[in-house]
């Protein structure tokens, strides 16, 4: 069963972790990391990423084969 929940923590040094799923690497995730000072901080961080990754993700997806074929 997967794990639920946001990804955030708090590190031994005092700053706040968070962590998303970057990329999908075969059968294996690949990570990124965002620190913070603050539980805030670090959300709001990490959900700008991952809005921006999702926006490179959309533009770089090559076309479908059944609107190539249409046109």
């Amino acid at each position: 069963m997967s794990r639920k929940g946001e990804n955030i923590f708090k590190r031994k040094d005092g700053r706040w972790e968070g962590r998303y799923i970057k990329a999908h690497n075969g059968k294996k995730v690949v990570y990124g990391y965002v620190y913070g000072k603050s539980y805030s901080e670090v959300k709001q961080k990490k959900s700008e990423t991952i809005r921006q990754l999702d926006a490179e993700q959309a533009k770089s997806k090559s076309p479908k084969f059944e609107n190539i074929a249409r046109q």
